[in-house]
């Protein structure tokens, strides 16, 4: 992977407006606003035509700005709204995440962004203009936009073959003799041996003169050094660190650029110079490369990141395949009947699924007091979870885990406060090893430490990245006792490298912090005993020590000491209240789960017809196919029906050799995209033209 900060001197504006397009009866130029009345309605909706008498009426009054927003949802029905904007149903599901219900219908009418009403009843639509008018500044929006220009500083330091854990690694020293002195370009020379995470904060490292400051950072990952052992939270915690610089001139913080690539491309075997090329490992190595892109990608995507997502053009100019793009087929139904020791999975690999699932029982209540939670594997990675309950409302709650895990720990925070303290862990002194990209720790001295009752749990170890003599402490969680000198833990180990009997501290148990938290601002969950669910996250600069962190926000309840669920790791959505109400009485509905590429959906039906989609969120997820696993706290019958999947493809190369060689050598040579070798290579025409295309920054 590379960090990169491209040289250049750019203009660009200081600020930017978006302009969204709608269609709109305007009032009368003078007229004293009052409300903002928007009506989101459908030609397919038989209750909309009195509500479109009553925004035309509205209409006339000066005081009053009527807009009428067609929405597209219920075009599935035959009917194709003709004026129908897709703009307009993401606005109206806007309003409703922002107000944290499901009110998304027709005819519904939005008074001043606030309040919504049935647009057919024009006594309701006065009332809500009424009581809106009452809070403050619902109709007073100032605005204030300086345009000038600004000189964008953008330099090249280029680190080639490192992690996201190394490029935050506080240890990772720079010094004169290193490869990137020699070679990037900035500031020379550096007045001493430097950390690389001072470049982020300040390009001239020579002593002389001001600081230079990068107002955009480009973190280029080729996929070859991430891989299956990605550290998901360094990530964040590079992103975070890149982020929190501060900026004297406004133009603040630093922007981030997120890439994707495909290493197994670029290395070309040849037999002497005269030609020919093969693709290395053309049916494997891609596949976890795709690994970390993808949680590359839909993390750019849900936190509104730049991304340069390459591995699609690549494997599509290389092997005929896009893994962004899906070909689902439809599979039979089955029944899981997974127990709190036992998961139950899918028997079809695939990078995406859909299907309705049903839970045999008296009632939706009585499902959901028997399997307490149900959490749906959505990659490879054992935390990559959807993850849904009952909540103390009656009303289903919603959470997306990218990674981490919930283990009972002993907790204690004072309601008010944002200091959370974790109870005691136990340490083991061990010689053990593990290898990279391997989910196994053994000990070769010390036998003994693990046993059965050690599952789930925490387990602090040294399996992150290695500068100098020292490894990064990094959250693991133990999957399976083999013996009591091997373990299985969730995820691969984080350093990418061989451990060989290095004399190390594990520390096993509930939860506990670790440095790196304090950057990546690590997701906390704390399940409370009376069903309160209490999202909230470690603050910047906010770990203390392995038992303390400062949160981001205040405990709504205060612990003592008391052992609850508490989830440490990433939520790509926090959990929420999604307003449905499943039948807690006469019978079980249906539920319908969708996961599509960087989205899920979910929507629910008291029988089995007509399922709404009622929930649309951008999610978190690693790459690659993967067996969806379902997990509950209890044992439950889960009926999946109208399953749909996505084919798993085999890699096999499109491209011929002379289409892809590279220059000519007996060994292995790196042809990249074409450059040096054949000028008409696919992949130059399909990947390196269209990337350069659009490398002018200035235009946005």
């Amino acid at each position: 992977m590379t960090a990169m900060m491209a040289y250049n001197l750019i203009s660009r504006w200081s600020g930017a407006l978006g302009v969204c397009a709608i269609v709109a009866i305007i009032r009368p130029a003078h007229a004293e606003p009052r409300a903002v009345v928007e009506l989101f309605t459908s030609q397919g909706c038989s209750s909309c035509p009195p509500a479109d008498k009553i925004i035309g009426e509205l209409a006339k009054d000066p005081s009053v700005i009527a807009l009428s927003m067609p929405i597209d949802y219920w075009d599935y029905l035959g009917w194709k709204d003709t004026l129908a904007d897709s703009r307009f149903t993401a606005r109206q599901k806007a309003y409703s995440r922002a107000r944290g219900d499901r009110g998304v219908y027709t005819p519904q009418v939005v008074v001043n962004g606030a309040a919504h009403v049935i647009g057919s009843d024009r006594e309701k639509i006065e009332g809500a203009i009424d009581t809106t008018r009452k809070g403050d500044g619902v109709m007073s929006v100032p605005v204030s936009m300086t345009v000038s220009g600004k000189q964008i500083n953008v330099y090249n330091i280029g680190i080639g073959g490192q992690t996201y854990s190394s490029l935050w690694n506080p240890n990772s020293i720079i010094t004169a003799n290193s490869n990137p002195a020699q070679y990037w370009v900035v500031p020379k020379p550096f007045a001493a041996p430097t950390q690389y995470t001072k470049f982020y904060a300040n390009i001239n490292q020579t002593g002389v003169g001001p600081a230079i400051v990068p107002d955009l950072v480009v973190i280029m990952d080729n996929g070859g050094n991430d891989t299956y052992c990605m550290d998901g939270l360094a990530m964040h915690a590079l992103i975070n660190l890149i982020r929190h610089v501060p900026h004297n001139d406004s133009f603040g913080p630093t922007d981030v650029c997120l890439q994707t690539d495909l290493l197994c491309v670029i290395p070309a075997r040849t037999s002497g110079a005269a030609g020919g090329v093969m693709l290395p490992d053309a049916l494997t190595r891609p596949w976890f490369h795709e690994w970390s892109a993808g949680l590359i990608r839909t993390t750019a995507r849900s936190q509104n990141y730049g991304c340069y997502d390459m591995l699609p053009m690549i494997t599509r100019a290389c092997y005929g395949f896009d893994p962004t793009r899906r070909a689902l087929r439809q599979v039979p139904s089955v029944t899981l009947t997974p127990t709190p020791s036992k998961p139950a999975s899918l028997a079809y690999q695939c990078r995406d699924f859909s299907g309705w699932f049903q839970f045999p029982a008296d009632n939706d209540a009585a499902a959901w007091a028997q399997m307490q939670q149900l959490d749906i594997q959505i990659s490879l990675n054992p935390g990559n979870r959807v993850m849904l309950r009952l909540g103390p409302n009656g009303n289903l709650w919603l959470g997306q885990s990218a990674l981490g895990y919930t283990v009972p720990t002993v907790c204690t925070v004072n309601a008010g406060s944002n200091t959370i303290t974790l109870g005691p862990s136990v340490d083991y002194q061990v010689i053990y090893n593990t290898r990279g990209n391997w989910a196994q720790v053994w000990l070769t001295s010390n036998t003994g430490v693990f046993t059965p009752n050690m599952v789930g749990k925490c387990m602090i170890a040294p399996t992150g990245d290695q500068a100098g003599p020292t490894y990064l402490m990094q959250r693991n969680y133990i999957r399976q006792v083999m013996d009591i000198n091997n373990a299985l833990i969730f995820e691969r180990t984080f350093a990418n490298q061989t451990i060989d009997s290095k004399n190390m501290t594990l520390t096993i148990g509930g939860q506990r912090f670790i440095p790196m938290d304090g950057n990546s601002m690590t997701d906390i969950v704390i399940f409370y005993p009376n069903g309160t669910i209490f999202n909230t996250q470690v603050a910047y600069n906010g770990y203390t020590s392995a038992s303390q962190a400062t949160m981001v926000d205040v405990a709504p309840q205060s612990l003592t000491g008391q052992t609850v669920p508490v989830f440490l790791g990433r939520m790509g959505i926090k959990w929420f209240d999604t307003g449905i109400t499943p039948n807690i009485a006469s019978n079980t509905g249906t539920y319908e789960i969708d996961i599509n590429r960087g989205n899920m959906m979910l929507g629910y039906h008291p029988s089995s017809v007509l399922i709404p989609m009622t929930i649309d969120r951008p999610i978190e997820k690693f790459g690659q196919e993967f067996n969806p696993v379902f997990y509950t706290q209890g044992t439950q019958q889960i009926i999946c029906s109208n399953l749909w999947v996505d084919d798993v493809m085999p890699f096999a190369a499109s491209c011929t050799a002379w289409e892809m060689r590279g220059i000519g050598d007996t060994y292995w040579t790196y042809a990249q995209g074409g450059v040096g070798g054949h000028t008409g290579s696919r992949i130059r025409v399909e990947v390196i033209d269209p990337l350069l295309a659009f490398q002018n920054l200035s235009t946005g």
